[in-house]
């Protein structure tokens, strides 16, 4: 019972972290143009860029731990593959990190090879 919890909680933190994403008004193109403005125009764009990169990089953990602790995902939204390989091991260690101080009984031994589950569907 007490898994489901931390995967609810986790559902809930990856759509709140979805929802954070969307609220900016600098996206895509609009983003791209702000960073290459120059000024402050330039410093507002890397700053909205260098958080939505934190966002996604949080929203990803938390469905990588949900995934580890065997709860099924629905469709990802995947962001830049860049990111993705850059990120992946950091991620696996966190996630890795979290499922062996929580369920160390539960995973002690069987090797929790978090690149197989998770990286080929972009989580």
């Amino acid at each position: 019972a007490r898994k489901e919890v931390y995967c609810q909680a986790l559902c809930e933190l990856e759509q709140r972290l979805m929802t954070a994403d969307k609220a900016y008004s600098l996206r895509s193109n609009k983003l791209k143009h702000a960073i290459q403005a120059g000024g402050l125009e330039s410093y507002a764009g890397m700053l909205v860029a260098s958080e939505q990169g934190t966002i996604e990089f949080y929203r990803r953990a938390a469905r990588m731990t949900r995934v580890a602790l065997g709860q099924s995902c629905g469709p990802d939204h995947a962001g830049s593959q860049i990111l993705v390989d850059l990120d992946q091991p950091q991620l696996e260690e966190l996630v890795r990190a979290f499922v062996q101080i929580r369920y160390p009984r539960t995973f002690a031994g069987s090797g929790l090879n978090l690149s197989t589950q998770t990286h080929a569907g972009h989580v």
